[in-house]
């Protein structure tokens, strides 16, 4: 197999990585793709395919594809902007240094699992990268005009990619199937969960928005979402479900010592939209 220390173009680094089973596309300096990448999330490209993307001059950085078709899980640390993992028990792995300052730890993606990308759910400025996602890999030129580059003695050809600690892979497991059950809430429920649903949908939706957006943009998302509901709550109980967890949010805001940390909020509102369309 190609060693590191003999790939000289971004060209042969991409016919690397491809040997090595991960995914690979053309991304810009700017870290976004340079093609419509996600039928790369199911295949891998071709000798054509990457010769067109990386003989080109323009081509100046490379992204891998994270999840089941590379086998990677990757935290996205960024150090600079105070991500923390002294506490964190991770094995040694692959690591790379990113052109913006942080770090990439890469670990192999766990069989039978779905893990997609998060964000803070072990920590603040710790991005997951899975399923769905993808990272900038060496030698690609970040914006900044600083480069990709792989730790010392950290390369994948140097250390072996590690097993996603125990510890990590239940964390993110219990997350991803959390998430599921809440995408199936915002299309609707029926008779016998709509009051737990409503409950969990409204206190999501209110710590994702400021509040003075909370009567103008949340109250009309959960009306919508109620409307896809079999059969939907009387108004006068949803609308005392939100101004209870509206005050009780308000109390968390005036006290946040006690905020508890929203993980999706986001896609949570995207998803709602989604089923309100």
């Amino acid at each position: 197999m190609t060693k590191i220390s003999e790939l000289k173009t971004l060209l042969d680094w991409a016919y690397y990585y491809r040997s090595i089973g991960w995914s690979v596309f053309p991304v810009g300096s700017d870290k976004m793709p340079l093609i419509k990448w996600t039928e790369y999330q199911k295949r891998r490209a071709t000798d054509k395919e990457l010769n067109e993307w990386f003989s080109i001059s323009d081509t100046k950085s490379i992204g891998v594809v994270t999840g089941v078709i590379s086998g990677l899980l990757a935290l996205d640390l960024d150090i600079y902007k105070g991500a923390d993992i002294s506490g964190l028990a991770l094995p040694p792995t692959a690591v790379s240094k990113t052109g913006g300052g942080g770090w990439h730890h890469f670990y192999k993606y766990p069989k039978d699992k779905v893990i997609r990308n998060s964000a803070g759910i072990i920590g603040s400025h710790i991005d997951i990268r899975g399923e769905g996602g993808y990272v900038v890999a060496p030698p690609s030129l970040h914006a900044s005009g600083n480069y990709y580059a792989w730790a010392e003695g950290a390369s994948p050809d140097e250390i072996e990619i590690a097993e996603i600690p125990q510890w990590l892979e239940i964390k993110l497991s219990s997350n991803s199937t959390r998430k599921q059950r809440f995408e199936e809430i915002v299309k609707g429920v029926k008779t016998g969960s709509r009051n737990e649903s409503a409950a969990a949908l409204i206190g999501r939706t209110l710590r994702a928005c400021p509040m003075q957006e909370w009567e103008s943009v949340c109250w009309p998302l959960i009306e919508g979402w109620n409307s896809n509901n079999q059969p939907p709550l009387p108004h006068i109980e949803l609308r005392s479900t939100f101004d209870s967890i509206k005050s009780a949010e308000l109390r968390s805001v005036l006290d946040p010592i006690h905020q508890t940390p929203i993980l999706f909020p986001v896609s949570y509102l995207g998803a709602v939209n989604s089923a309100n369309a």
